[in-house]
């Protein structure tokens, strides 16, 4: 996986490439403003309007504004901010004073009727902490109203570097060239649909590094995604790749059951017990034929399996609190076991019957019950509200979003990029639980990284199934069609 990094952590590794390394802050600004340059030059951009803060973003941009001058590329600075910032001995301010040597116009104060072919937006970088106001929020708003492209350098100002959030106002990008490191904010909405094109420019801070090592951000990538898909091998059978058990459906909801159990079945998983009502026995059958079924009823004694390998519980269960109770002290405390849905919402009002080391898979609302919190607080910090929730629950967590984000008690945090608007459909929860499913019922792998995997393959199909069905006719039985993992890996 690729690890990305907060506001914070990009401070702490910065000091230390200059302090323990020795590399001239100076030097490293001087790399990003090239890596700048370079993509102003490779756009084609001949006229090009530099809005610049009083931070080392700022200084980014005027050593920017000096390299496309020296490459004849027309320039205008306009800054914003107080002047007695750019009146020290820091390396913005040095590079403020060294623009006064080339012919670049620069100007205190929001642009007027300025046009060019280009905005390069150095305004605010990953150490903004605070909301946007004043001179700065207008600033950005002239940004968002020009024709030209806007190009961000580190992170689109009034971004946040870590959440991804908007702090009051923030640049529409049409590119961002974010400097040694991802951030993890550019993955995370809002952020991730206001940066444009990202590439992540190389500015000589070598790595591994303290601050990596410490680390606790990633996002899934391809690579990654193909060395945790559990082998397939030749001399194997059914047993060889584990048995899943599915307790999930209620009268009006087989739908959920039939989902889940199916995907488990499309990731690979050898067996797949379904353990349902009796009247869903019919629509099961129908749907999903290769299903064990296990019946219960008003009269049926319910005896679960002792070989399952991963059960599920939760996918359209209803508010069966006596069913849900009886099977989380029946399952084999070992077994990972994966909770969706109705489970969650259960689990909430009984946090008692909960048990260590679960894989919870809740989407914001549900979250927000498991929390106690407010949905519109957790939006403010998803790492942190999924973080929160691992630890609190002692579990794994999908926090389901647009960019889902997968963490554990330990503090790991994992965002994911695949997926699209088309996914957000009903059943398409209950394909995710059941690819959860599948993949621990066959792997023992770092439950963390399984459902981090989960995550991306869950997004994968949905972005396959869009480029067949488009977003808006997809369903939760087109995720199905699409589901092929070994292929989806691949693409």
């Amino acid at each position: 996986m690729r690890q990305v990094f907060d506001g914070q952590e990009m401070q702490r590794m910065d000091r230390w490439a200059i302090e323990e390394l020795g590399i001239p802050g100076e030097k490293l600004m001087e790399e990003a403003a090239m890596a700048l340059c370079r993509r102003v030059l490779n756009g084609g951009f001949r006229k090009v309007l530099v809005i610049c803060g009083t931070g080392n973003n700022g200084g980014d941009g005027f050593a920017a504004a000096r390299l496309l001058c020296e490459r004849g590329v027309v320039v205008k600075v306009f800054v914003i901010g107080k002047r007695e910032r750019l009146e020290g001995e820091g390396d913005a301010a040095r590079n403020f004073r060294r623009l006064s040597a080339y012919p670049v116009p620069v100007v205190w104060g929001v642009p007027g009727e300025e046009k060019a072919d280009c905005v390069l937006d150095a305004l605010f970088g990953t150490g903004l902490n605070r909301p946007v106001q004043g001179e700065g929020a207008r600033a950005i708003a002239w940004m968002n109203e020009q024709d030209a492209p806007v190009i961000s350098a580190d992170i689109p100002s009034g971004v946040h570097a870590g959440t991804g959030q908007v702090m009051g106002r923030a640049v529409e990008a049409s590119r961002t060239v974010t400097f040694s490191r991802a951030k993890r904010g550019l993955y995370l909405y809002p952020g991730r649909e206001l940066a444009g094109i990202v590439e992540v420019a190389d500015i000589g801070i070598p790595g591994p590094n303290p601050v990596e090592e410490a680390g606790n951000s990633w996002v899934m990538d391809g690579p990654s995604a193909a060395g945790l898909l559990p082998p397939r091998r030749r001399d194997s059978h059914k047993g060889t790749y584990g048995k899943a058990l599915v307790i999930a459906g209620s009268p009006g909801m087989m739908g959920a059951a039939i989902f889940a159990a199916s995907a488990a079945y499309r990731m690979g998983c050898g067996l797949v017990r379904a353990l349902i009502p009796e009247q869903g026995s019919v629509a099961m059958t129908i749907r999903a034929p290769e299903a064990v079924q296990i019946l219960y009823g008003k009269s049926t004694e319910i005896i679960l399996p002792k070989d399952s390998t991963a059960a599920l519980i939760g996918p359209g269960l209803g508010r069966n609190e006596a069913l849900f109770r009886y099977c989380m002290e029946a399952l084999d405390p070992k077994i990972p076991l994966i909770m969706d849905a109705d489970g969650l919402n259960l689990l909430a009002e009984h946090p008692e019957w909960g048990r260590e080391g679960m894989i919870l898979t809740p989407h914001m609302g549900e979250a927000s019950r498991l929390a106690r919190k407010p949905v519109e607080e957790l939006y403010q910090d998803l790492p942190r509200a999924a973080v929160d929730l691992a630890r609190q629950y002692r579990s794994v967590v999908v926090l389901k979003n647009a960019s889902t984000v997968t963490a554990d008690p330990e503090g790991r945090v994992a965002v994911n990029v695949t997926g699209n608007p088309g996914m957000s459909t009903a059943g398409s929860g209950d394909v995710l639980a059941g690819i959860l499913a599948g993949l621990f019922a066959q792997s023992g792998e770092d439950p963390w990284k399984l459902a981090a995997l989960g995550a991306w393959l869950h997004g994968r199909v949905g972005d396959r199934a869009a480029v067949e069905k488009g977003q808006y006719a997809m369903t939760a039985s087109d995720l199905l069609d699409f589901l092929r993992p070994d292929f989806l890996i691949q693409e």
